[in-house]
Order: C-alpha cells, then structure tokens, then sequence
C-alpha cells in the first residue's frame, strides 16, 4: 500500500496528512486565503500534486494584482511567470 496525502482545505487554515498521492481535482474554497504568495496556506497548497484546479472566493481583490496572480497561480502554475 503507498503513502498518500489527505489535504483538507477549510476556511481558515490549510490542514493535511504527508502522503504521497496525486489528485485528479483539487477544489480550493475561500481563496482569498492564499492571496498572498508569501504565506503558508499559498506555499501548502501550491505543491499539491493535482490535475484539474479550481479555485472559489467571494472575496474581492482590494489592494493589488499580486493577489489575483497569487490565486490564478494555483489555478494555472507557473502561466503568469513571476509576479
């Protein structure tokens, strides 16, 4: 049996098991928490190992693109190159 990786993505925080899976979807709900490229929930999340990205917040973006490329940089990494 292989190691897997259990990742449960909740309002406020990022919490997961270390395994070793891949994951054909992976649905990111309140976004606006990794909006900030710098932070732990942004950095966790952004080396899941998934096929199909979504991402749902309905938060706005207040203060700059840095934001919005954070969260489009979960959905497609590595497409908007560096911010």
């Amino acid at each position: 049996m292989g190691k897997w990786l259990l990742p449960l993505i909740h309002y406020y925080a990022v919490i997961f098991i270390i395994i070793n899976n891949f994951f054909q979807y992976c649905f990111l709900d309140e976004a606006q928490h990794i909006k900030n490229p710098q932070s732990i929930n942004a950095k966790v999340v952004n080396t899941l190992k998934t096929g199909i990205r979504f991402s749902l917040t309905g938060t706005p973006i207040e203060n700059n693109l840095t934001e919005l490329w954070s969260i489009f940089n979960f959905i497609l990494p590595g497409f908007l190159l560096q911010h």
